[in-house]
């Protein structure tokens, strides 16, 4: 499959008629990420610039005022097989963070928002608690 990363104007991507996914839900969570770090992950369109996946991506961009996405444009048509294949992938294909992953995304952020010295400390703090938690289990 052939796919060519572009930008390009919101005005200029369509929507299909009747997608798999009935409702787009909730998008407060995405739009606000858009407006603080911008779209991350781009939609994918057809060669007529129809949304093969990322409706709700493409549709907080709209409310968010967004004029230009980043773009994957692939060769499958909207309805063949390999676009759905594509739609698929895409939303079945990632691992969620789990429970213990986020607890660490958290707590990394907590310590990068500190000066040097305490980003410092609370690693050293965080290593010697890890130390004594490994020596217990083996003791």
């Amino acid at each position: 499959m052939k796919k060519q990363f572009l930008e390009m104007e919101v005005s200029s991507l369509r929507t299909r008629t009747q997608g798999v996914r009935a409702k787009l839900g909730d998008l407060s969570t995405l739009e606000g990420s858009i407006r603080k770090l911008g779209l991350l992950n781009p939609i994918i369109v057809d060669a007529d610039n129809v949304v093969i996946c990322g409706n709700r991506r493409f549709e907080a961009c709209r409310r968010t005022g967004m004029v230009r996405v980043p773009v994957f444009k692939v060769d499958a048509s909207v309805g063949s097989t390999e676009a759905y294949d594509i739609e698929a992938d895409e939303n079945l294909c990632r691992e969620p963070l789990t429970a213990e992953e986020l607890a660490r995304l958290i707590q990394a952020k907590r310590i990068s928002m500190h000066s040097p010295l305490v980003r410092w400390f609370l690693r050293l703090i965080a290593a010697i608690a890890r130390f004594f938690k490994r020596s217990k289990k083996t003791g």
